[in-house]
């Protein structure tokens, strides 16, 4: 039975195809098929010519037929050609219909043309030949297609795998982070409730690590911390370890902070030996930078038997502890107990009361004058806060503002008392404008050294109708330290509001002269620490004067803060400081007492009179 597209038989049609879908390989099927149709049409020589190009041969090329004849049978032009020791051969193309215009050409020796049925043949031998190459390169889109796929699997697996990864362990050391280590607690919890057993927390801080990174860099400070890792790992996997003391989690915290969960521990004293075995483990200097560092840590410990604790309570309790180890001196354990628990609890109702109490009436602000010790005359005061706390009475600054700091109330502490202080300075004025100028000292946190307290100042300004250069703002230089890459521009943009700006304590921080010409000040405050050594330390005497010396050569006003005796007043004198402030002139005042210190001028101009 005839094929009636191709013409030829079923048998035909099937023994080519056998013969072609042999080969495995797209060029093995054209080279395959080429030399097959010759065999089948008793021809000579054969070629495929596909895209303008010769790309299988038989017999063609090695009988030098230029491929220009070749390609011009393939397109048509020529059913003869000259075959070297063949002489005219009689051509014949059939086209494969592959979608790239390939040609299957075969040639036999002699005159006479190809019968209609080796031509019906040639066609069907072209038609199938061309679609084993089609079913080849499908097969090899597919095979490309399934490793590509395969392969980018693989990495997104790998991706995956890694993200996960990173989401519960810290980057630079490998630990589980606070978010697997919660995840533990929990589990072991749920454990100590069914079991009854006992589950510790230590919470490990590193002592002074903020120097080691200010001043050997953060990359050694990230070194440091993955030597610590490593040594804290190697001391909680030994075997004596594990088998005393039960199973344990390293964690990081973040930054210089580490956590050991500890399970199964049969009492607190085996908690005790874990911390005892961390401070032994960091107790060898750490090679870096070709040089030795040794470090310590603070160390707070909590436990809780039969899930008695929630998981974020126990890792706050540890967490106390530890700071309450930082208070006491560091590179030591503590335990958190029921008198710290007492403490903890004080200190959260405390911090809630002075929320209640900033915008309450409890708060309330006293005066310090400021003298020019040129004529003895109040020419400023400087605002301090205190608290009428509804039990405990009047509150000290020293009581409430190191919590208002932690909890971040200073910053709505510190608006209230800056809004304050330039409403008290209005009302000193209304009653007599012609009365000089107060000044009016507020003292800034660190919190509060932000891009918003140049607008916050000024509104304060604005509402009260004070004049900027009556508004003075005292910062200390361990904040300008801490904040110096920003203080810069804040200053400057509170300078440019016409406010003046104190540097508060000198001497007791950093005291470099290159931050006293970095940053824009008007006045230095020298701390009470040298002035309550006058007349008593030769050396306290030189400090002050050359402290005065400095600021006059800055073209800043230097004001003594602590002066307390006639013999510090008129040191003080002697070395031509500008201003003072101290118990010896008046103590902190209501603002009601102000108006009459300014107006009697203080009597410290003799100084063998005593203090008021």
């Amino acid at each position: 039975m005839r094929n009636p597209v191709e013409g030829w038989s079923k048998p035909q049609l099937a023994e080519f195809l056998a013969f072609v879908s042999s080969f495995t390989e797209e060029k093995s099927a054209m080279r395959g098929g080429v030399e097959r149709a010759a065999e089948v049409l008793d021809a000579e020589v054969g070629a495929l010519v596909r895209g303008g190009s010769v790309e299988a041969s038989i017999g063609f090329a090695s009988a030098e037929v230029p491929e220009e004849k070749l390609l011009a049978v393939a397109s048509g032009g020529g059913y003869a050609v000259e075959v070297l020791g063949l002489g005219t051969c009689v051509a014949a193309a059939a086209a494969l219909d592959d979608g790239q215009n390939g040609q299957l050409i075969v040639a036999r020796c002699g005159d006479d043309a190809f019968s209609q049925e080796a031509l019906d043949l040639l066609r069907g031998m072209a038609g199938v030949l061309a679609l084993v190459l089609k079913m080849l390169r499908a097969l090899e889109g597919e095979r490309s297609l399934r490793e590509r796929s395969g392969h980018e699997i693989g990495e997104r697996r790998k991706a995956e795998q890694q993200l996960a990864h990173q989401t519960i362990h810290d980057v630079l050391t490998g630990l589980p982070n606070r978010t697997l280590l919660r995840d533990r607690v929990e589990h072991a919890l749920e454990r100590s409730k069914r079991d009854a057993s006992t589950v510790g927390i230590l919470f490990v801080d590193l002592d002074d690590f903020k120097a080691i990174n200010e001043s050997l860099g953060s990359p050694v400070g990230d070194r440091l911390l993955v030597q610590v890792a490593g040594r804290l790992g190697e001391t909680l996997r030994s075997s004596d370890t594990k088998a005393r003391f039960g199973g344990q989690t390293l964690s990081c915290w973040g930054g210089d902070e580490f956590v050991v969960l500890c399970e199964n521990l049969n009492s607190e004293q085996n908690a005790i030996r874990v911390a005892e075995r961390i401070a032994a483990a960091l107790a060898p200097p750490f090679l870096l930078e070709s040089s030795e560092l040794r470090i310590t840590a603070s160390i707070g410990i909590a436990v809780t038997s039969a899930g008695q604790s929630t998981r974020d309570e126990l890792i706050h309790d540890a967490d106390t502890a530890m700071h309450r180890a930082k208070e006491r001196g560091r590179d030591r354990y503590e335990f958190f107990d029921a008198d710290l628990r007492a403490r903890v609890v004080g200190r959260l109702n405390l911090e809630r009361e002075l929320g209640q109490a900033i915008g309450c009436d409890d708060l309330r602000l006293v005066y310090q004058p400021i003298v020019s010790l040129a004529d003895g005359g109040v020419v400023g005061v400087e605002a301090l806060v205190r608290w009428q706390h509804p039990e405990r009475g009047l509150l000290a600054p020293a009581e409430f503002i190191p919590l208002a700091e932690e909890s971040q109330l200073i910053v709505d502490l510190g608006t209230w008392v800056l809004e304050e202080a330039c409403r008290q300075s209005a009302r000193w004025q209304q009653p007599d404008p012609d009365r000089p100028s107060l000044r009016v000292s507020v003292n800034l946190s660190a919190r509060q050294l932000t891009d918003a307290l140049p607008e916050i100042v000024g509104n304060a300004l604005r509402r009260t109708g004070v004049h900027p250069t009556r508004l003075w703002l005292e910062l200390t230089e361990t904040l300008l330290m801490e904040t110096a890459q920003s203080a810069t521009d804040i200053l400057a943009a509170l300078r440019a509001l016409g406010v003046r700006i104190a540097l508060d304590d000198f001497g007791t921080g950093y005291s470099s002269l290159n931050y006293l010409q970095r940053f824009p000040l008007d006045i230095l405050k020298l701390d009470r620490s040298f002035i309550s050594r006058l007349g008593s330390e030769p050396s306290a005497f030189m400090i002050v004067a050359a402290t005065i010396d400095l600021g006059r050569a800055l073209g800043m006003s230097v004001v003594a803060e602590g002066v307390e005796t006639p013999e510090q007043l008129q040191c003080l004198r002697d070395l031509d400081c500008h201003f003072a402030q101290g118990f010896h002139f008046a103590r902190p005042q209501r603002p009601e007492a102000i108006p009459d210190l300014v107006s009697g001028r203080l009597p410290s101009q003799d100084p063998n009179q005593p203090p008021p």
